[in-house]
């Protein structure tokens, strides 16, 4: 991650510039780069890093001299403006930065298009400089981004005043937990491409919750449910899960990551009805187990595990490579796919001691004929390390940002 002053001089002369004036009203905005996934599947991985260098390009040309840019991968930025009049002066950029990308990326080879979605959030500097306040004005504006990717629109603006600070940052308590709603629970889906050739190889669904006004993912909300909340959670997606289905391309299967607890008689039979009530094919579901820890799970989790199997459910586990990773889980399971732990993919290409255990993964679990799946990619480096190493599956910001099944359903055809 660098940060880009929109003169080009010192990347922490311009970031410090902004913060110097703290009573000055000044914007945060994500910009992401959506359909790389789509023109690698399309056009290639070449072509994918020509749209990936305009894009880049263009961020730093909308760049005044105040202003900075914060590359956080080869499809993401961050940008900081700073000396705005008022919130007209942020739509006027924000109308700017939308005309430059009203037209594809050209040249004697190709024309591609670039699909951007912007989130900004309208602020003081004096926000934007406390430690605390960061985390709450980019969860808002990565907000509005999603919020335009919903709606189809290259951007939305929120103030940091809308909501409280305690709005924005709901407080996960028990009373919290103890009342989710499966109303309040949505799903997006993150597109998995083969990585040889950049087809479309199926998705992941991952689980959001709406509190608040804010979507907090499944990683910080799941694991503090109770058992009873946890299973009428696990329930509800499952049924979203098998539903969503019939809106996708008759062979894509989605996988939905569930906790080793819930792998009982209960859940196959939950499958199994829902599979027949919707007349989806048992090989469109793909059961991710999140927390598998070889020798803690007992002989009723496996014998359901078998009978997923038998059903025709494919199986996965996650966070392979991880600090709770257990070898053993590959003999013990006839596995249909591992995941890699993301912190292991996460500076992939700098990381000569990770890119040494991932090789070592992927040929471990090649030798059991299981294909591996990297999660969290995010620049190109990466993913040219991994096709070199022979990992079958990515995903991750670089590859396309997670969406709803209307947008999923669409990249599809």
């Amino acid at each position: 991650m660098r940060i880009i002053s929109g003169s080009q001089c010192d990347p922490d002369a311009s970031h410090h510039g902004l913060l110097a004036t703290l009573n000055q009203k000044a914007a945060f905005g994500v910009v992401t780069l959506d359909n790389v996934g789509a023109l690698i599947a399309e056009f290639g991985i070449d072509a994918a890093h020509l749209v990936m260098e305009e894009f880049a390009r263009r961020c730093r040309v909308f760049l005044r001299d105040s202003d900075a840019l914060i590359e956080f991968s080869d499809s993401r930025v961050y940008l900081v403006l700073s000396d705005l009049n008022d919130a007209n002066h942020l739509l006027l950029a924000a109308l700017k930065l939308e005309r430059l990308f009203d037209w594809p990326f050209e040249d004697e080879n190709y024309s591609l298009p670039l699909d951007v979605h912007v989130g900004w959030v309208h602020c003081f500097a004096s926000e934007f400089v406390m430690e605390e306040n960061k985390v709450i004005i980019l969860r808002q504006a990565e907000q509005a981004r999603q919020q335009a990717l919903a709606l189809g629109t290259s951007y939305e603006i929120k103030s940091s005043d809308q909501q409280s600070h305690t709005a924005v940052e709901p407080r996960l308590n028990d009373a919290a937990l103890a009342n989710l709603d499966t109303q309040d629970i949505s799903l997006d889906y993150q597109a998995k491409y083969r990585l040889s050739d950049g087809i479309l190889a199926g998705a992941e669904a991952q689980v959001c919750w709406r509190r608040e006004g804010i979507l907090i993912p499944q990683a910080e909300f799941m694991p503090l449910l109770s058992a009873n909340a946890l299973w009428q959670v696990t329930q509800h997606c499952l049924r979203t899960v098998v539903r969503d289905s019939l809106e996708f391309a008759s062979e894509t299967c989605i996988s939905l990551q569930i906790d080793a607890s819930c792998i009982n008689a209960t859940l196959i039979n939950l499958i199994q009805e829902e599979l027949i009530l919707w007349n989806v094919p048992a090989n469109r579901i793909m059961i991710e187990l999140s927390d598998w820890v070889s020798g803690r799970e007992t002989g009723e989790t496996l014998h359901s595990l078998n009978r997923l199997r038998e059903l025709g459910i494919k199986i996965s586990i996650s966070n392979f490579g991880g600090i709770d990773t257990s070898i053993q889980s590959i003999c013990e399971l006839s596995l249909d796919q591992i995941k890699l732990d993301q912190s292991l993919i996460h500076n992939l290409a700098e990381d000569t001691a990770n890119q040494k255990l991932c090789q070592s993964l992927i040929e471990l679990c090649h030798k059991f004929s299981t294909p591996v799946l990297a999660a969290g990619i995010e620049n190109g480096e990466s993913v040219s390390w991994l096709i070199d190493a022979g990992c079958d599956l990515g995903e991750g910001f670089y590859l396309g940002a997670p969406m709803n099944k209307e947008r999923f359903a669409v990249l599809l055809h």
